[in-house]
């Protein structure tokens, strides 16, 4: 992180307080007026740690590998060019109006009642769901198991606790037990997880986890282990809107194995979310045979568990900041619904309009439920906010004589003109589990 701080220093430092990083190219008149930057205006830059867990959070960069080395390398020589490039000098920096005018871009207000009842609480039992939660808990899973069985670089199949030994030697009877492979398993568990933080009166009796089991061999096993930990520590980060917050505890070493907790820190306590163990001994897993192709004292187990209830819990904490804007910003990936719908109302529309622009908008949500994106149909922008839909769609007459459809981005507010068969590719860009 020093490395990253002094290499942003000595790049960027000066270029951002002598040169605005953008610059409009217009044409000018004879006449116009150009208006000089006033310097005053232009406070000192400062790169910080701060600083770099934005823009980890904004470009998802992993810098503990090569390829996002790589993107962090070809990012500093683009800002170079940029430093280096000579500007006209009849072209001058226009100013941000947002900036200039002190303007803000929302001033969301949490709906308490609303979310409290629609995503999640406690009862004295446990984890309890409401109509937008239960949407919550089904995308984390289905986007885990895309990541750690569907797309695993190796193969990974489905049991249950019970039948794990089982499987394993129907594996081994198919000859299909290629190592390095594993098993997956979606359950309720009983194990506490996260007491120091459980509400008053209540206990957490269960909690659904999805957990992973893979086999190595020995020579190959402890390198697994800690890649293990830094895509499963990336894997989170990748969903929250403050990366910094997951990290990776000090591992503990028991008999036979050594365990590592990834953590997310609040002010009220923090939460764990996921477990990776390293086992050395799996013999009791393993139905002894004579057939096998190897040894079972070379085989280890890298097994990593996250818990789903808690990880809900997790992601929707982060995603509220309490004294800043009241705003809950969920992944789009992880949202219950990701595209609404609104109509952008005329003054002179009639009522034959805003039928053929209602028909207009089932079509495209037709369209989008097709391609496996959950959409929803509201009338009013207050359901909108409440759900936390990432993407507004809006249309107006023009969009059916041109196509051109309004998609606004609620994170931001801002809004991007595209033609309507776009739509889909535009939503599975940002929105697509796999992407």
């Amino acid at each position: 992180m020093d490395i990253l701080l002094q290499l942003y220093r000595y790049r960027c430092n000066s270029f951002l307080r002598l040169k605005i990083a953008s610059f409009r190219y217009t044409s000018i008149c004879e006449n116009i007026v150009v208006k000089q930057l006033d310097q005053a205006k232009i406070s000192e830059s400062i790169i910080n740690k701060k600083t770099i867990n934005k823009l980890e959070k904004l470009s998802l960069i992993g810098y503990d590998n090569d390829r996002g080395i790589a993107i962090l390398k070809a990012a500093v020589n683009f800002s170079e060019r940029l430093r280096n490039f000579e500007i006209p000098e009849e072209v001058q920096p226009l100013y941000n109006p947002l900036e200039e005018n002190n303007l803000y871009l929302r001033e969301d207000k949490v709906q308490d009642i609303n979310n409290r009842t629609t995503f999640i609480n406690f009862s004295k039992n446990g984890f309890t769901y409401g109509l937008q939660g239960n949407m919550l808990l089904r995308n984390l899973e289905a986007h885990w198991f895309l990541h750690c069985v569907t797309m695993s670089p190796y193969n990974v199949f489905i049991t249950t606790t019970d039948r794990i030994k089982h499987t394993l030697q129907i594996l081994d009877n198919m000859n299909i037990n290629e190592i390095p492979y594993g098993l997956a398993i979606i359950k309720d568990s009983k194990t506490s997880w996260n007491q120091l933080i459980w509400p008053p009166k209540c206990k957490v009796t269960s909690h659904k986890i999805a957990k992973t089991i893979t086999f190595a061999h020995n020579s190959q096993s402890k390198d697994l282990f800690y890649k293990k930990q830094r895509e499963r520590k990336m894997w989170w980060r990748k969903l929250t809107q403050n990366p910094s917050r997951f990290l990776l505890t000090e591992s503990r070493k028991l008999k036979n194995r050594e365990i590592i907790d990834i953590e997310v820190l609040f002010p009220f306590g923090n939460i764990i979310v996921e477990t990776i163990i390293y086992q050395y001994d799996v013999h009791k897993l393993f139905v002894k045979t004579t057939n096998s192709k190897y040894d079972i004292d070379d085989v280890h187990m890298i097994e990593h568990v996250a818990s789903l209830d808690w990880g809900c819990l997790a992601l929707l904490s982060d995603s509220y900041e309490d004294g800043k804007s009241n705003q809950i910003l969920l992944h789009p990936k992880i949202s219950p619904y990701k595209v609404a719908f609104c109509i952008e109302k005329e003054s002179n529309e009639t009522d034959s309009d805003t039928e053929k622009l209602s028909r207009f908008i089932i079509y495209l949500n037709n369209i989008l439920r097709t391609k496996g994106f959950e959409t929803i149909l509201v009338n009013t922008k207050e359901v909108i906010e409440m759900c936390l839909v990432p993407f507004v769609v809006t249309v107006a007459q023009t969009s059916l004589k041109n196509g051109i459809i309004h998609i606004t981005n609620r994170s931001t507010t801002l809004a991007e003109a595209i033609h309507f068969t776009d739509l889909v590719k535009y939503i599975a860009l940002r929105c697509s589990h796999s992407v």
